[in-house]
């Protein structure tokens, strides 16, 4: 889905022949969410955003309860089902267009997005951490997944685990719910 740690939990699992279904996924719309928490934090803070460019990559979010029933359910299964399979939500956003509809949700006011070209992942990294209440060991892999779009790639997952039989949960639902 999107291209973050080096050394992931499914590949060692692999490595060792253990039958690994490993499910990747951008942002989780969830309470505790780093990813979704940095965002909800901006968006209350700031009117005016400074961003690196790249905030106007697409992510797919995923609301928690979607997340975690895709775990459940691939719990599961049979040893013989592995692999990896993205999960998310119905539908993408950019970044800067996350900002707004959590606005929307709270309800407070939108905060402007200026997408700048020159900010680093270094520098954003910093200025994360400097607003949000984010550690910088965290803030850094957070920010520098931003370069990347975070969508899936496909949507193979449905033919192990069938979607929720009404449907998976839309990015402003999720934030209510959060």
């Amino acid at each position: 889905m999107c291209s973050r740690a080096k050394v992931k939990a499914g590949e060692i699992l692999e490595s060792r022949g253990i039958a690994t279904l490993t499910l990747q996924t951008g942002l989780i719309i969830g309470s505790g969410s780093a990813s979704f928490e940095m965002v909800r934090h901006l968006t209350d803070l700031l009117p005016v955003m400074p961003a690196p460019r790249w905030v106007l990559n697409r992510v797919q979010p995923i609301a928690i309860r979607d997340a975690l029933r895709y775990l459940s359910q691939a719990a599961g299964r049979p040893p013989v089902v592995a692999g990896r399979s993205d999960i998310g939500g119905p539908e993408s956003h950019s970044y800067a267009d996350l900002m707004p509809l959590d606005a929307e949700a709270a309800p407070i006011r939108r905060p402007r997005i200026l997408p700048l070209p020159v900010l680093t992942p270094g520098l954003a990294a910093q200025w994360v951490n400097l607003v949000a209440p984010i550690p910088r060991s965290l803030a850094i892999p957070l920010v520098e997944s931003l370069q990347h779009d975070c969508v899936m790639k496909n949507r193979d997952i449905d033919t192990v685990i069938p979607r929720p039989r009404n449907g998976l949960t839309g990015y402003r639902r999720a934030v209510l719910l959060a």
